[in-house]
């Protein structure tokens, strides 16, 4: 079999290998619905495991495991039983996690897909596949070695993992203190991942500097994305960013989802382009995807060494605990971090100063039926840097708000009159939010210069679209620049668009949608500026353009 580079088979014996050293060209491994399967590698060659001209696995790069229920143990099964805690080995340690349980009880052995053992014989697998199958832990790092003092960098050419219809309990289980690897993952999948109440150990996240999407559905158990870190840990959050270059972040039927890192406080994620949240009943904030920025000012009168000396460079070419714009702060005087506001239902708390548009990178945002949300944008300006504007969410061009009974504010300013952002979004819709009384505020309202779209509907407490600013507002004119198209629909209570007496003006609109709206006498309370013609639709079909809106709006009244 000197030249097999596949093996594909539908039904295989207990133990399926037991001679390996001649498969050095195999490069795809499919084991399918093989009830009886126990192990991949059998214990007839692991007892020759330790001779010096053993080969393992040197080209295989795809393996896909499908159908392996409660026989399966994993790629081999381990010689210890396991317990069901972590291990966490001392510093001082040269052989790194290394400790077993020692107390053999009657327990079974813990099932791991991967044991520590097998990292190194398969180091240059790029996709993995779990399907159908039931097992306690994935990737178990327990008993890790190092090789010449330094710690072996496992599945560093891991680049897809997908896990669909299996039982697991824990994907990274046992890590060890200053485990490297998985740096190349850039796609992840989890959907009916049974048992899972967490995707990541934060040891494991801060490691995963490529990953680009990341998609999890239907997990049932979830609690949280990212679970808090250790003690030991918590110092080394405050410079650290995880996940620079998400790119799509998926979340759907996660009833149990309570948030995306517990430690919102020390961690921060960089925003992905593309967002969608969905059926997460429980999730109060999004604050560690959509964070909130600040830049502490350094102590002029003191000057401080750096003090991350004793972080050592990972594989991939950064720091385990930071990479990208962030490589390593100069001290702890001069650090980016995320501030969440204390209040547990906000969604999206963005603290922006004018260093962080490397970290504001999100084009489409959609927000669907999580009744427990109620701030998608919270722009506060902090006293730090109350006499500079608080740039947020430039790159936001697509916003998508559904079925959101507990929301409250799509965007709270609390009064800071230094707000600028959000001028490249285009298409705006709100619909289902029955707490909302308005959309914006008029300092909002001017700061979507780039507004084509507006929907707004079934949203019964809504009284007017856009609602009067903390603070006095200098310009009392406001102009729609680009807006196209404005549909209002089953909106109860809407008396205006806006109550106040601002100079609306929107030269470009073309169509305007008033659909059971039955309180709406009147546009505006003020002079309203807008195309000379502008096709009306309302829930009777057709109406007539009056040469004003204000005029128009009273005209369906009247019908």
């Amino acid at each position: 079999m000197a030249k097999l580079k596949a093996i594909c088979h539908d039904q295989l014996p207990q133990s399926s290998f037991t001679n390996l050293s001649n498969l050095v060209q195999l490069q795809s491994l499919l084991v399918a619905f093989c009830p009886q399967m126990k192990e991949i590698v059998s214990k007839e060659w692991r007892e020759h495991e330790t001779a010096p001209d053993i080969i393992a696995f040197p080209k295989l790069t795809n393996l896909t495991l499908q159908g392996l229920l409660n026989e399966f143990v994993g790629f081999y099964e381990a010689n210890k039983l396991y317990s069901n805690r972590e291990v966490t080995t001392p510093e001082d340690q040269n052989v790194v996690g290394t400790s077993y349980d020692e107390h053999q009880s009657s327990r079974s052995f813990e099932r791991a897909v991967f044991p520590s053992k097998c990292i190194l014989w398969l180091q240059n697998l790029e996709e993995v596949k779990l399907e159908d199958s039931n097992v306690d832990v994935f990737f178990n790092l327990k008993g890790h070695m190092v090789r010449d003092g330094q710690a072996v960098p496992a599945f560093s050419h891991l680049q897809n993992l997908f896990i669909g219809y299996s039982r697991c309990q824990h994907l990274w289980k046992n890590i060890p203190r200053g485990f490297q690897g998985f740096q190349n993952l850039r796609y992840l999948k989890i959907e009916f991942g049974h048992d899972l109440q967490y995707v990541f150990p934060h040891s494991i996240a801060r490691l995963l500097v490529n990953l680009e999407e990341l998609n999890i559905a239907h997990c049932l158990e979830m609690e949280t994305i990212v679970r808090s870190a250790y003690e030991n840990e918590k110092e080394d959050q405050t410079s650290m960013t995880l996940f620079p270059k998400l790119n799509s972040f998926d979340l759907d039927g996660l009833p149990s989802l309570e948030s995306l890192c517990p430690d919102a406080s020390t961690s921060l994620w960089s925003a992905a382009k593309v967002m969608s949240v969905e059926r997460c009943y429980k999730l109060k904030k999004l604050a560690s995807v959509i964070p909130q920025i600040k830049k502490l000012e350094k102590d002029s009168t003191a000057h401080h060494e750096d003090e991350d000396d004793g972080i050592s460079s990972g594989s991939c070419g950064c720091t385990p605990y930071s990479c990208g714009p962030m490589t390593k702060p100069t001290s702890r005087r001069n650090i980016v971090q995320i501030l969440p506001r204390p209040v547990n239902q906000e969604v999206a708390p963005t603290n922006l100063d004018q260093d962080s548009n490397n970290y504001d990178n999100l084009e489409r945002l959609s927000v669907q039926s999580c009744e427990s949300l109620e701030v998608v944008f919270q722009l506060k300006g902090p006293k730090a840097v109350e006499s500079h504007n608080v740039k947020a969410f430039n790159k936001l061009c697509y916003l998508l708000l559904d079925e959101l009974p507990s929301l409250m504010h799509v965007w709270e300013t609390g009064g800071s009159p230094h707000i600028t952002g959000f001028g490249n979004l285009t298409f705006l819709s709100v619909s289902h939010c029955g707490s909302l009384r308005y959309l914006f505020l008029s300092t909002v309202a001017k700061l979507l210069i780039s507004l084509k779209d507006l929907k707004v509907g079934n949203c019964e407490k809504i009284e007017q679209v856009i609602a009067e600013a903390d603070t006095e507002c200098v310009d009392q004119e406001i102009t729609f620049r680009q807006l196209n198209s404005i549909t209002l629909e089953d909106l109860p209570n809407l008396i205006c668009f806006s109550i106040e007496a601002y100079t609306l003006k929107f030269p470009c609109l073309r169509e305007l949608k008033v659909i059971r709206c039955p309180d709406l006498r009147t546009f505006a309370s003020k002079v309203v500026s807008a195309h000379s013609v502008i096709k009306v639709q309302t829930e009777f079909g057709k109406s007539e353009w009056m040469g004003d809106l204000n005029s128009t709006i009273g005209n369906i009244h009247e019908k």
